[in-house]
């Protein structure tokens, strides 16, 4: 992957294990009137390149 796109680490590892987060978050809140907190508690959600990578109606706080 790193010699195809020059970004192995994040082809292989982080964009993968970013949509499982979103998928397993959106198994908490399924519809509009439902209501839910997801909690990412590992540091690399402080990373300001993982952050960008959630979805952008995701309130972020750090």
């Amino acid at each position: 992957m790193n010699a195809t796109f020059g970004a192995g680490y994040d082809y292989t590892y982080l964009y993968p294990g970013i949509q499982k987060v979103v998928q397993a978050a959106g198994r908490v809140i399924r519809t509009q009137s439902d209501r839910g907190v997801v909690w990412l508690i590992d540091d690399r959600f402080g990373r300001a390149d993982v952050r960008r990578l959630l979805p952008r109606w995701w309130k972020v706080e750090i």
